[in-house]
């Protein structure tokens, strides 16, 4: 997971991505949370329900949510994220993953 080597505070992840490992990204961003004393959180696309409440930090959102709706969400979660990590609020960055 390209996470490993790019720790981020936000990242948005497409369920339907080739090689997407549910139990990996929760080991990585675990790993990243505890190791890294990062509030590392994801929004993952998936129109499965299954998924919900795998972990507090792991939100689900619908593939077909809309530009708008989703930019309000992203601004709310980068909000939310401790204080401490400022600096990751002001810089962040769009990973975008192969598929």
């Amino acid at each position: 997971i390209k996470i490993k080597t790019k720790p981020c505070s936000l990242a948005l992840v497409d369920e339907v991505a080739e090689g997407f490992d549910i139990k990996e990204l929760i080991a990585t961003i675990s790993e990243l949370r505890s190791g890294l004393k990062l509030d590392a959180r994801v929004l993952l696309f998936s129109n499965n329900l299954e998924l919900k409440n795998q972990k507090e930090y792991i939100k689900i959102l619908s593939p077909s949510v809309s530009k708008i709706e989703l930019t309000n969400f992203v601004k709310s979660e980068l909000s939310e994220i401790n204080s401490t990590q400022n600096e990751l609020k002001n810089n962040f960055k769009f990973i975008k993953f192969k598929s």
